[in-house]
This record gives structure tokens, sequence and C-alpha cells, in this order.
């Protein structure tokens, strides 16, 4: 049923599919840590981005803030007795 010669091709395709694996291996782990390594880069500018954002608009609101503190300490009341009536409301 299987010649010696069967089972010497079969380790010889064998070892050939082992070889292409290591290598496809070899190469995707390269390609999974520029892909890692981009990405982190990605992240580090989205983050820095938003965090100018914000800054930003931290630094409107103190100034919105400091033109006109009567409205804004109203604001904050209004926007903390909705806060409160909408946390009553939902626990009922």
């Amino acid at each position: 049923m299987n010649s010696p010669e069967s089972t010497n091709n079969s380790k010889t395709a064998s070892e050939l599919a082992a070889d292409a694996l290591e290598q496809a291996t070899a190469q995707g782990g390269e390609a999974m840590r520029r892909l890692a390594s981009d990405a982190v880069d990605i992240t580090q500018r989205s983050v820095e981005q938003w965090r100018e954002q914000a800054e930003v608009w931290r630094d409107d609101a103190s100034e919105h803030i400091r033109a006109n503190p009567l409205r804004s300490v109203l604001i904050a009341a209004g926007a903390g007795m909705v806060i409160t009536l909408l946390l009553r409301a939902l626990n009922r």
C-alpha cells in the first residue's frame, strides 16, 4: 500500500510545508510588529490631539465663566437640578 518512496515524498512535502509555514510566520510576525507600531503611533497622535482640544475647551469655558459668573452659576445649578430629577425618576 504505502511504498517507501511515497513515504519519503510525503515527508519531503511535509518538510516543505513546514519550511513555508516558518517563512510565512516570520514574515507575518514582522508585519504584525509594524502594524502594532503604527497603531501605537496613531493612538498617541490621537490622544495628543484630543488632549489639545480638551485644553482649548477648558480655556474657553474658563473665559466664559469669568465673563459671566452669575449666568454660569445659574446654569450649573439648573444642570444639577435636572440631573437630580432624572436620577430620582430612574430610581422609582
